[in-house]
């Protein structure tokens, strides 16, 4: 055995054991004994799957094995999904290779974004370098959102303007022209709509009801903690409205609404940020119209809403950017086939991940965000 490192659970550690990391930020099992619903929430979140998901970990095989993956293996900045992945690395930048073995043999031996390592930011700043975004406190202090929180024996609460500000979502979901970032939410947030008007990232992903923070604490206002995106059919579908009509010449006039001042009548809320969001390889939506006479099927028509690029994943180059832009507003005229028009069908649909070459198995599925029938009379 080497000098001065231990093992545990098969993973070799360097200067700093996993036990002491988990006394600084203990799993979020822990938490549910005071936070039961947060916890509930979470456990059924994306960022509970941070490390988890088969996609990101054959993604992150991808990235390792990639031009830009092998060309960076010894540069500073590099192989930094990690950092935003399983955040503690932060705090505990040592425990990078540590970790990186772990989950490339498919069994990381911690939980990514929990909820001692967000409760513990205690500043972020918006660089480049993604190493240099967040500053984790270590320590009995987790910060959240109320100004007057319950005492308790477990840790100190204190209050921090940052739990209610996009900034503390920027630091991992932004791009901030690091081409190694697979977020760019908060960058194209920044450029819309949403700051001008006061709406932050958890007005929409984090969304406000009526409970209790910690047991035997009072009823008072709270925030979900299930963190609804893209992988939420329902949020999506909140986002947009699909809209066709049958035009006097024979065409198909064929909308995508976006715009708040459309939107809020019908008690939606415009994406606050780019559709699709981030730089992962495939994601888009997809705009298909099938065009059908009587009962068969006699055309189709698809539209791309996204960034494609020519070559492999961020490494191409960006070729069109068609992604649907916050309070945009998308229109399309399409021609039918020349027979017998009874009706069409119009779907937008959600792709998450589309890997060409077929690397990454399990892809998850598209999700139908809205559907129309359109009656040709």
């Amino acid at each position: 055995m080497r000098t001065g490192v231990a093992i545990f659970f098969g993973i070799w550690l360097s200067a700093i054991s996993l036990p002491d990391i988990l006394k600084e930020f203990p799993q979020a099992e822990k938490c549910k004994r005071c936070h039961e619903s947060h916890y509930t929430e979470w456990k059924k979140s994306r960022h509970a799957r941070s490390l988890t998901s088969p996609t990101f970990q054959q993604y992150y095989k991808i990235y390792l094995n990639s031009p830009t993956g092998k060309a960076n293996a010894d540069v500073k900045d590099a192989d930094d999904c990690l950092f935003c992945h399983a955040p503690l690395l932060f705090a505990y930048p040592e425990f990078l290779p540590d970790l990186r073995k772990a989950v490339l043999e498919g069994n990381p031996p911690l939980e990514g974004v929990t909820c001692a390592v967000c409760h513990k930011i205690s500043g972020v700043k918006h660089t480049k370098a993604i190493r240099q975004r967040i500053t984790l406190t270590k320590g009995q202090s987790f910060f959240g959102p109320l100004k007057d929180p319950v005492e308790s024996d477990a840790h100190e609460s204190r209050f921090q303007d940052l739990r209610t500000s996009s900034d503390l979502c920027g630091a991992c979901h932004g791009k901030f022209e690091n081409p190694l970032a697979c977020a760019n939410n908060y960058d194209t947030y920044t450029q819309g709509w949403a700051p001008d008007e006061g709406v932050q990232c958890q007005n929409c992903h984090m969304g406000k009801k009526e409970g209790i923070a910690a047991t035997d604490g009072p009823r008072r206002e709270i925030h979900n903690h299930w963190f609804p995106g893209a992988y939420y059919t329902d949020h999506l579908t909140q986002a947009f409205h699909l809209g066709g009509k049958w035009k006097e010449d024979g065409t198909l006039y064929v909308t995508i609404e976006n715009r708040r001042e459309r939107l809020k009548p019908l008690g939606r809320i415009p994406s606050g940020h780019n559709t699709p969001a981030g730089c992962a390889p495939g994601t888009g939506m997809v705009l298909k119209i099938r065009f059908i006479s009587g009962e068969e099927e006699v055309g189709t028509a698809e539209r791309f809403l996204g960034i494609q690029r020519k070559g492999d994943f961020w490494e191409g180059s960006e070729v069109t950017d068609t992604t649907l832009k916050p309070g945009q507003f998308r229109e399309y005229f399409l021609s039918p086939p020349s027979v017998n028009i009874t009706e069409a069908v119009i779907s937008l649909y959600y792709i998450y991940f589309h890997d060409p070459d077929g690397r990454i198995k399990e892809e998850p599925l598209p999700a139908l965000i809205q559907e129309i029938r359109l009656l040709r009379g």
